[in-house]
């Protein structure tokens, strides 16, 4: 049944608050609905919620959807983060005066640079979040006090290499890991080689630390997380992060790549 609804939409627009009605044509198909509207001047700028209607826009222009609750994937890697980030979070309200004090100026020298290169501020409790979440992905113990930031020794990246028989992987570097020093290693499974943007297939697969000599075997954990192991001929992405098992701190996310060897 094809249907014409006016929508009432309030927008605050220059600090005054305007009614605009916008012409809507639902279509409801098996008790779901697709809502189209002609745009305007004033709904070519409308954004955000409105009850169960999202306003957004796209490269083809502004457009409404459903508003549609994202899945919540329950795995055992999952939970242990959500069950790592609500300790961090309870340890917070533990603090003393003094201690998160610390930590909020300690946030003022920690700017964030975002994806357009922007820089912005952090807060306490956000830092107090970022060093700890590091420390106990490595299986390392909590902050109890405001670190001195020393920075991340990063090694330099030698050698990717892989092979089809026998499911093997060795992620190399220019020599073992430094003192106080911890590497977050994370996999893709075998991609296609034409694809580019593997950054959402990327998992967590091993933590390697400072007694792992420079040659750092995958497969164990690889297969682990992929039962079903390296297809030759396509693409291996692993990429890893260093972690300062003292204070925190994390090195930038390393991406490299090989293709699988028979």
């Amino acid at each position: 049944m094809l249907q014409i609804i006016t929508l009432i939409v309030l927008t605050y627009i220059a600090g005054a608050v305007k009614i605009v009605g916008a012409k809507l044509f639902a279509s409801c198909v098996a008790g779901k609905f697709a809502l189209v509207f002609t745009p305007s001047a004033v709904v070519d700028q409308l954004r955000n919620k409105l009850g169960n209607v999202v306003f957004s826009t796209g490269a083809n222009g502004p457009y409404v959807r459903k508003r549609v609750s994202p899945s919540q994937p329950v795995s055992t890697y999952s939970s242990d983060v959500r069950a790592r980030l609500a300790t961090i979070a309870i340890a917070w309200k533990g603090l003393s005066a003094s201690v998160i004090a610390g930590f909020n100026s300690l946030a003022a020298s920690m700017s964030k640079t975002n994806v357009l290169g922007q820089k912005t501020p952090r807060t306490g409790i956000a830092v107090w979040q970022y060093l700890n979440n590091n420390l106990l992905n490595c299986g390392e113990s909590m902050l109890t006090a405001v670190p001195t930031l020393t920075g991340v020794v990063e090694p330099s990246f030698v050698s990717l290499v892989a092979a089809h028989t026998g499911n093997t992987s060795t992620l190399t570097f220019d020599g073992a890991l430094g003192t106080d020093t911890k590497a977050l290693i994370f996999a893709s499974p075998g991609v296609p080689v034409s694809r580019q943007l593997v950054k959402s297939q990327l998992r967590q697969i091993k933590v390697a630390a400072t007694a792992d000599t420079a040659a750092i075997a995958l497969h164990t954990a690889y297969i682990a997380k992929y039962p079903a192991g390296l297809p030759v001929g396509q693409k291996l992405y692993v990429a890893y992060k260093m972690v300062n098992t003292v204070t925190g701190e994390a090195g930038k996310l390393v991406i490299k790549s090989c293709t699988i060897g028979a």
